[in-house]
């Protein structure tokens, strides 16, 4: 499996006091088809647990294959490639910025065209 940078993100919100800081910058469009069911999985547990719990490895593991998994092999890699990420707290939230940014230009270009189009009132690009 090549690098996806987006694995040290995943790591970075096992954590419940990381995901809380960075919960409302991310989207599951942010993460490649195959990252975004386990994406999913980690942001579900922590808005649903009554209590902040830091998810490990195996928590990580059981959560994930709790549901239907098409290729278990290539999950196992991904949760290994998690486990076994070692990049930097710094440089996984830069990376959710810029992450961030580029989707938020994104709608901003794709409004515009809308507006340019006369599909949308050009009001909203006042915001």
């Amino acid at each position: 499996m090549s690098v996806v940078p987006e694995i040290s993100i995943l790591k970075h919100i096992l954590s419940y006091e990381q995901w809380s800081k960075v919960r409302d910058q991310l989207s599951i469009e942010d993460f490649p088809k195959e990252l975004q069911p386990i994406y999913s999985v980690v942001s579900s547990f922590h808005s649903g647990s009554g209590t902040p719990v830091n998810l490990g490895a195996s928590d990580l593991a059981n959560l994930v294959f709790s549901q239907p998994v098409k290729d278990k092999e290539y999950v196992q890699q991904i949760i290994e490639n998690i486990v076994s990420c070692d990049a930097s707290a710094s440089t996984t939230e830069q990376l959710i910025k810029s992450l961030r940014t580029q989707r938020l230009l994104k709608e901003v270009s794709l409004m515009s065209y809308e507006v340019a189009e006369g599909r949308q009132d050009g009001s909203k690009l006042d915001a």
